[in-house]
């Protein structure tokens, strides 16, 4: 499955490494608790992607950010993998995979990886439009390239919990994923994970960075 703004690949980590990174974070500290209303996200860029949403058609999603009204945001717990001995060949095969992708798609200028983060979505889980680009303040280097790889079966360990991808035009659903695939995109698109509906969704995530676009 390919479009213009996104790429996925069916088998990007093996059985061992998923089952790993889960593993990793069920046996360490207690994850961070995500979930958020949309009063707790700040002004600036709750005014900016209610404007993005409306200028899309999407009226009532954007009302809803722009009023700040008490609406669930996002509802996930999330773990750091930092880059060490143990997880060096994690960030390698994610990172060569992030090369074949910028290579086929994009071309852009990578200078190197956050610290990748492992997303536990319990039944009902979810996270509402955002983007990932302009989350910080560096000025140096700014996300470009988002990654979402699946570390669990969504045939067999859940229900739900679809990614989206708004392309400016329509809403694509990244559907037939299988455990170890991978999807990349543009960190500056929207993006939604729908609610989890039965079972737990664990997924791997991380944020490329370069140079800003010119």
């Amino acid at each position: 499955m390919e479009f213009t703004l996104a790429c996925t690949y069916e088998k990007m980590l093996p059985d061992e490494m998923c089952d790993r990174i889960i593993n990793a974070a069920e046996q360490g500290k207690q994850g961070v608790d995500m979930k958020s209303t949309v009063k707790e996200a700040t002004e600036k860029a709750t005014n900016e992607l209610g404007k993005i949403l409306k200028a899309q058609g999407k009226g009532e999603e954007g009302k809803l950010l722009q009023e700040g009204l008490n609406k669930d945001y996002r509802n996930v717990l999330k773990w750091d993998l930092p880059r060490c001995k143990e997880t060096e060949d994690i960030y390698q095969q994610v990172i060569h995979f992030m090369n074949l992708a910028n290579k086929d798609k994009w071309n852009y200028d990578i200078a190197g990886v956050e610290t990748l983060q492992v997303l536990r979505y319990p039944t009902g889980g979810h996270y509402e439009w955002h983007m990932d680009a302009g989350t910080d303040h560096d000025e140096v280097y700014q996300r470009k390239l988002s990654m979402t790889a699946y570390v669990n079966s969504p045939d067999t360990d859940y229900e739900g919990g679809e990614l989206l991808i708004n392309t400016g035009h329509i809403d694509l659903e990244v559907s037939g994923m299988k455990k170890g695939g991978a999807c990349f995109f543009t960190s500056f698109c929207l993006h939604k994970v729908k609610p989890v509906t039965k079972g737990v969704r664990w997924v791997l995530v991380a944020w490329f960075r370069g140079p800003p676009l010119r």
